[in-house]
């Protein structure tokens, strides 16, 4: 969120909150930071009211089916492993 009346950045000329999410679409998305790939699924510029600019964006991260698997009701976790045969 950002205050409208200082709402464009002097050195670039482009909106603030158009810039910070900028960065951070470029630190986030397609990253490991997590544990696991995540990718940006909405990216939505919006206004509160007459004095803020908002920018939401929600990451997805996909996580690998079969990683946890029940034995004797304990779960556990299987590692992938690739087969070569």
């Amino acid at each position: 969120m950002c205050e409208e009346k200082n709402n464009i950045e002097k050195k670039t000329g482009i909106a603030r909150h158009d810039l910070i999410g900028a960065l951070i679409l470029d630190i986030f998305n397609w990253s490991n930071l997590f544990g696991e790939q995540i990718h940006c699924v909405s990216d939505v510029p919006g206004v509160t009211d007459n004095d803020y600019s908002t920018r939401t964006i929600i990451f997805e991260q996909r996580t690998d089916n079969n990683l946890a698997k029940t034995r004797n009701g304990t779960p556990i976790i299987i590692p992938r492993t690739i087969d070569a045969s």
